[in-house]
């Protein structure tokens, strides 16, 4: 079940000076690890899910992706390192697979059909994080909180078994269907 409550964005910058290796919470209840398929498993849902976020084509980009429950309440916390300073899509997308330049992680997750947008603003993907803001040095990170998503329960809105993928460009957050934010220089699968 989607829930409307109103989702809470804070972005603020950070100096990364290693790359960050955390470990993975396994998803409870579900033995595919959740593909955000048909609905919940009736399992224990997990209380965390993470993506390594890896460079895509020769990008250098890299990072992580931590989803944390606190209740009804899913967290992202994300750090970027590596990539050109200024603006840069961020995006869920649909398919759990980073290879090549990265368009095996297919469109962005959109499970409720809707046009792609401003997060929480209109309609927008479940997927459409929105920007994040690097640094000069190339560094930055990003906090999302939302009751929209959930983590490792095997329901459409199960953010486990797809893909993070920060792109080239700023998402213009109007140009449909993702943004025209080019080119995917990075993606990690959550899990």
């Amino acid at each position: 079940m989607v829930r409307s409550l109103t989702a809470r964005t804070t972005r603020v910058g950070l100096g990364l000076s290693a790359v960050l290796l955390v470990a993975v919470a396994p998803a409870c209840g579900d033995e595919d690890g959740g593909s955000g398929g048909a609905g919940a498993t009736g399992g224990t849902p997990a209380r965390a899910a993470t993506a390594e976020i890896a460079p895509l084509e020769d990008s250098g980009v890299q990072g992580t992706a931590e989803f944390s429950v606190a209740g009804e309440e899913v967290t992202l916390s994300i750090t970027i390192e590596g990539g050109g300073p200024g603006e840069h899509g961020l995006h869920i997308h649909q398919n759990g697979v980073c290879e090549g330049d990265g368009t095996s992680a297919g469109d962005h997750w959109n499970p409720e059909g809707h046009m792609h947008g401003h997060w929480n603003e209109g309609e927008f993907h479940l997927g459409d994080i929105g920007n994040i803001t690097l640094d000069a040095a190339g560094r930055g990170s990003l906090t999302l909180t939302t009751t929209r998503w959930s983590v490792g329960d095997g329901a459409p809105t199960d953010v486990v078994g797809h893909a993070v993928i920060l792109h080239a460009d700023p998402d213009d957050l109007a140009s449909q269907p993702s943004g025209n934010a080019g080119a995917r220089i990075a993606c990690g699968v959550i899990e």
